[in-house]
């Protein structure tokens, strides 16, 4: 009896250990790009080997990433001119100090949960910063929370999402060919298809 309760005890923690560090599945990742660009969020989207949601452009740079092997992550880089240290960026105001282009400050942290039909549940993971480069990471994870979702589950809101997106002219037909053809290749098809 106490090796039964100890089995199911342990258990127990391994499957909290497991779901508070679960990566965000890709199928569902993908589904929010398609819709975080449709409504504006995701101000571009990367076609590279690493999958980019924009979030904001210029200094510092905000944006998602990920791929098959990638954990879904926020990824802030700051380059602002640093006029009293050794960097800057060119910069009239540093009066042409040194010019390294690199961030000045840069992090990331990842995401977990989940971003489909039951619900929309991404978070920081365990121990990652919340606040990065003096940007409120927390704040995105809210805004994505927030985006609407599509009809349907799986593979079917997958690609809805970036035809969507396409149709109300917020992506190009490259990145809306390359998003769907990743949806047809990491999402089930939805069970509950007619």
């Amino acid at each position: 009896m106490i090796t039964r309760r100890l089995i199911l005890a342990g258990a127990a923690a391994l499957a909290f250990t497991t779901s508070a560090s679960a990566v965000a599945p890709i199928c569902d990742a993908l589904t929010l790009y398609g819709s975080a660009a449709n409504s504006g969020l995701c101000k571009s989207l990367g076609m590279s080997n690493h999958w980019v949601c924009e979030l904001a452009q210029g200094s510092p740079d905000i944006h998602l990433t990920f791929n098959e092997t990638t954990k879904l992550h926020i990824t802030v880089r700051d380059r602002s001119p640093n006029c009293e240290g050794k960097s800057d960026l060119r910069s009239p105001n540093c009066e042409g100090k040194s010019d390294l282009r690199s961030p000045i400050c840069e992090g990331k942290s990842d995401l977990t949960g989940a971003w489909n039909a039951e619900g929309h549940t991404l978070k920081l993971a365990n121990g990652q910063p919340s606040v990065i480069c003096k940007v409120n990471v927390q704040n995105y994870v809210y805004r994505l929370n927030a985006q609407p979702g599509m009809e349907g589950a799986g593979r079917r809101a997958c690609i809805a999402a970036f035809n969507t997106a396409a149709n109300n002219g917020r992506i190009s037909i490259d990145a809306q060919s390359f998003f769907i053809n990743l949806c047809k290749k990491d999402c089930a098809e939805d069970a509950n298809k007619p």
